[in-house]
């Protein structure tokens, strides 16, 4: 048995068992369970999220549109899963910039809850950091504005 199916069968059988073993009230876990049990290495192959181009403007500005999202995925076959996902079921799109480049992320969410984006590693000023302090309200959006100055690098952007 291969490391990663061990501790997939391991973390589903701890599920299982705090949740109680009784099949009447557990069928979706036991049935989870034994889909995870059976399933082959290559079931689920690594996502990688498309790279998204930017809207054409103007003015020189790469506009990226983000629209924060609740939605469902099938990591299991026959089984869908509460997610959020930037302009998808899960994880958000791949964005490339470039040193120089003038970018306007506009994020809208669409969740019925407040949250927020932040730019993980990106060099900006403090107000086009979107941390914890820049909330985005239910149904509002917010746009980090900004010229990319820094080099080559890999960042991403997550919610606090």
């Amino acid at each position: 048995m291969k490391r990663r199916r061990f501790i997939k069968i391991s973390a589903l059988s701890s599920l299982y068992l705090s949740t109680g073993c009784s099949t009447e009230k557990n069928t979706d876990t036991s049935s989870l369970l034994t889909a995870a049990a059976s399933s082959t290495a290559n079931a689920n192959q690594l996502f990688i999220p498309p790279l998204l181009d930017p809207a054409p403007d103007q003015d020189g500005v790469k506009q990226f549109d983000l629209t924060i999202q609740a939605s469902t995925h099938s990591f299991f076959e026959d089984f869908e899963t509460e997610t959020y996902g930037i302009n998808g079921s899960y994880l958000g799109p791949t964005l490339r910039l470039e040193l120089g480049d003038k970018v306007s992320i506009n994020y809208t969410n669409q969740l019925n809850e407040v949250t927020t984006m932040h730019g993980h590693g990106m060099h900006v000023p403090a107000n086009m950091d979107g941390g914890p302090h820049q909330e985005i309200e239910v149904g509002a959006a917010w746009s980090a504005q900004y010229t990319v100055k820094q080099k080559a690098c890999t960042n991403w952007y997550h919610p606090h």
